[in-house]
């Protein structure tokens, strides 16, 4: 079960003085919810299997009454949860068009408020959908379930970082910070723990992000790849030692094996989870296996369709489908999330649950080859750094066979440092595409909000 405690310490205060009374309410249900989590994701099979048809089938009844959309989508008078594989694939557009034409189809109660949530829209249109505020408090839930998972040590200090906003930036700021006293939410007056630190910072200030974890030890770092890159291009893994980071969870963006051996060659821990704004967590890294994500089954049920599987390596990946159970307000089923991979019956671990691996993202931070295949772009800017100077750098497949290369400085490359660069992607970029190298004052990343360092245009 998950409720080991390992070497958190209970806080003298925890337990009630009240007659009749271990733990107060708010605490109580917490505990009582994550319990319950750990039932369905690491109990039974079979009594996991009951819950969640019994789930889908409330999910698809309610759309059903309420939404003309679903209801032509369900096909079936007699709702059954085997109703589901017959059903077509959503899309980002559908979704987009029954959230436009019908709105909410449930509405938060009269003493909450109806949230409606935005996507990022990095690699595409931002997806608008509803959600009820028991979505909020199950994501909440779920990630301190996975801190009893992983046997996290409460009293590191946690650190989220993240890109500080447009707005933000106008108005002259380099970083913005919000600290809160703990990040174990309605667990904190039970267990002892660590700050809470939420980090914006603009990307090309990682100087301003390091000053800010230098003041006191970091402990948890949580944060994309992308971010650690950048901190890792500033002051190198000694860096991330000195301030303290014990542990890196990593959300967003694909796995590196290599960055992973890094940080495990200094003592830290790495981790990953894998989710979606539009329905939360998904599947989180297993702590035996890496690159294996045990599927989040108490939020999801995930299927692949192999209807469009591509090459990848030794691999046929299909696309990720993605029911989100407890999207009442705006339906999610079947889900194309856009991004590939492939679908395990268990864990190598023995974890008697679906697991999804060769998890890659979508196809847009893929390489399209002229020939049909698909190849992974990803490189650590540190590479690029040690041969340019630059503050950001941009990649983009503009067609079929052109990469643009922008790099942000005011300067214009040498021919040395040209022919450097261009000696250092011949390694990794087949010569059938031809490589424009443009050097700009600001990189527009409009169509790219997360900045990856690269995406595909052309699909």
């Amino acid at each position: 079960m998950l409720l080991d405690y390992g070497c958190n310490k209970t806080r003298d205060s925890a337990l009630s003085a009240k007659p009749l009374t271990i733990l107060e309410f708010e605490a109580r249900s917490a505990l009582a919810a994550i319990t319950e989590i750990d039932m369905i994701e690491n109990g039974d099979p079979e009594a996991r299997h009951y819950w969640q048809a019994k789930q889908l089938e409330n999910l698809l009844h309610h759309a059903c009454a309420r939404s003309a959309f679903w209801k032509r989508r369900i096909l079936s008078k007699k709702i059954t949860a085997g109703v589901l594989k017959f059903m077509a694939p959503l899309s980002r557009a559908d979704l987009m068009r029954q959230v436009t034409e019908e709105g909410p189809l449930m509405q938060a109660p009269s003493s909450e408020k109806q949230m409606a949530y935005y996507s990022s829209g990095s690699t595409g249109t931002p997806v608008k959908i509803y959600v009820m505020p028991q979505n909020a408090r199950y994501n909440g839930l779920r990630s301190l379930a996975q801190s009893f998972i992983h046997r996290s040590d409460f009293r590191l200090n946690r650190v989220q970082i993240q890109i500080l906003d447009g707005e933000q930036t106008l108005q002259g700021k380099s970083i913005s910070v919000e600290r809160a006293d703990s990040w174990l939410g309605p667990l904190a007056p039970i267990f002892e723990s660590g700050h809470n630190k939420n980090i914006r910072y603009v990307f090309d200030r990682p100087d301003a992000l390091a000053d800010e974890l230098l003041k006191d030890p970091t402990g948890m770092l949580v944060c994309p790849g992308g971010h650690l890159d950048n901190l890792l291009s500033f002051g190198g893994v000694d860096f991330l030692k000195r301030s303290g980071v014990r542990q890196w969870i990593q959300f967003s963006d694909g796995k590196d094996a290599e960055r992973d051996e890094l940080l495990h060659s200094v003592g830290i821990t790495t981790s990953a989870s894998y989710s979606s704004a539009e329905v939360g967590p998904i599947g989180f890294e297993c702590a035996r296996v890496p690159g294996h994500y045990h599927v989040a089954h108490s939020n999801v049920l995930v299927e692949i369709d192999r209807s469009d599987a591509v090459a990848f390596g030794s691999h046929q990946l299909g696309r990720i489908l993605v029911t989100h159970l407890h999207s009442y307000a705006s339906p999610i089923i079947r889900y194309d999330i856009g991004d590939m991979g492939l679908l395990l019956a268990r864990c190598p671990c023995g974890h008697e649950g679906a697991v999804l691996t060769e998890v890659h993202g979508r196809r847009k931070m893929f390489l399209n080859h002229p020939d049909g295949r698909l190849l992974k772009f990803y490189f650590v800017a540190k590479v690029f750094r040690d041969i340019v100077e630059f503050s950001e750098i941009s990649f983009r497949q503009t067609d079929p066979q052109r990469i643009l290369l922008q790099l942000k400085r005011d300067n214009a490359l040498t021919e040395d440092e040209e022919r450097r660069l261009r000696e250092l992607l011949s390694h990794w970029i087949d010569p059938v595409f031809h490589i424009e190298v443009q050097i700009v004052r600001d990189i527009d990343w409009r169509c790219n909000r997360k900045r990856l360092l690269f995406i595909n245009e052309v699909v």
